[in-house]
């Protein structure tokens, strides 16, 4: 077994969820780490449908009673295909499980762990606005000013752009979905706070997830054309297109944020590793945000790393043989959903009628199925 003088050393980098959550990770599965961070995430409004099985996950670092007071619990999705008035219903008491998902806020996931890294000892160091890496077969070094680095292996969790990934020239296949994500929140007079709604409109997709009693979160993709539209109304106007959609479903709305927008991409990279740098999170995947899995399915990189790391015996994780299984295992769990979210992306963006059509007889069978309703649940939730 290749040998090197760092083996129980590690570099993240990266100032999100993702870099904060494999330190911590990796710290009490007794690694010496070093974190590489930057502040550019700290400000984000945005808000995250978790899973069960994440937030079990996360509950094993020891979360405050006051973070968990403020997960809100969704036990009940609806979903509508607008032009054929059809409608999907999935709720939690058709499996037997308490909830769908947990909704959270990114600013209170992120302050609730980065206290942790403080009390847990790890490095931190400022990220520098470029970073050099010297990747080799016996350890991998970043220079930071006058500071040195060298550990067994660097983790990149440097986002969708990953300077790291570009660096190192891994390749990477982009597929723009000529659609760019409006994300605002609205107060509602209604109170809908364990139920989310999915609407399919054709030329974007309007999901509605709740924070609170009568406070929404929305994340709107829509085809680049309407984004322009909507970019160019003001409040009262833009107002009245969200209430054309869901009508007086939550009674009087409120807007009570900017709205803020990203691009829509998936990202898939040939290798999710080079030598001794492994990527992870939205560095080696990105899928579209309408089945709200991307956190997700970057939370379960590091699960998936810890649990490589409990069943192994390698004691350098720098090694190919450990990186190789690591990304054997992810890769079939980040294809499915990146074809199921791209598929649904694109049956439900087609403005036949024949293909309408079909779609709503698809729905209509599927709310009458126990049986898929169940399966489609379980997958979401796991």
């Amino acid at each position: 077994m290749e040998n090197n003088n760092f083996p129980k050393k590690i570099i993240v980098v990266g100032g999100g969820l993702i870099g904060v959550l494999c330190s911590l990770m990796l710290k009490r599965n007794a690694y010496e780490v070093h974190y590489i961070h930057s502040e550019r995430f700290s400000l984000s409004k945005r808000t995250y449908a978790l899973s069960p099985s994440i937030i079990k996950w996360l509950k094993s670092f020891n979360l405050s009673k006051q973070f968990l007071a403020s997960l809100n619990s969704v036990r009940a999705i609806e979903v509508f295909k607008s032009v054929e008035n059809t409608q999907l219903n999935f709720n939690s008491n058709e499996i037997d499980e308490p909830v769908l998902a947990y909704m959270v806020k990114e600013h209170s996931l992120l302050s609730e762990f980065k206290l942790k890294l403080v009390h847990q000892a790890i490095d931190c160091y400022d990220q520098p606005k470029s970073l050099k890496i010297f990747n080799g077969n016996q350890s991998v070094g970043i220079t930071l000013g006058d500071i040195e680095l060298k550990s067994s292996l660097l983790i990149a969790c440097d986002g969708a752009k990953s300077p790291i990934r570009d660096q190192l020239s891994i390749e990477k296949k982009t597929k723009d979905f000529k659609q760019t994500a409006l994300v605002f929140e609205f107060e509602t007079s209604k109170d809908y706070s364990s139920k989310a709604f999915q609407f399919f409109l054709g030329d974007s997709i309007l999901a509605i997830l709740p924070i609170k009693s009568k406070l929404m979160s929305v994340v709107w993709s829509c085809d680049n054309d309407v984004f322009e539209r909507m970019q160019s109304l003001n409040d009262a106007a833009f107002k009245k297109e969200l209430i054309k959609i869901v009508g007086d479903k939550f009674g009087t709305v409120e807007l009570i944020s900017k709205r803020e927008h990203f691009p829509l991409l998936m990202t898939k990279v040939s290798s999710f590793f080079q030598k001794r740098v492994l990527l992870m999170g939205d560095a080696a995947h990105s899928i579209h945000p309408l089945a709200g899995q991307g956190l997700n399915l970057g939370i379960r990189d590091i699960i998936e790393l810890e649990r490589g790391i409990k069943k192994s015996n390698y004691l350098d994780l720098g090694l190919s043989g450990f990186l190789r299984r690591y990304e054997r295992s992810r890769r079939v769990d980040i294809q499915q959903f990146s074809l199921l979210t791209s598929g649904l992306q694109w049956i439900y963006s087609r403005k036949s009628k024949n293909v309408n059509y079909l779609i709503a007889k698809g729905m209509n069978f599927i709310e009458h199925s126990d049986f898929i309703k169940n399966k489609l649940i379980k997958r979401a939730i796991s």
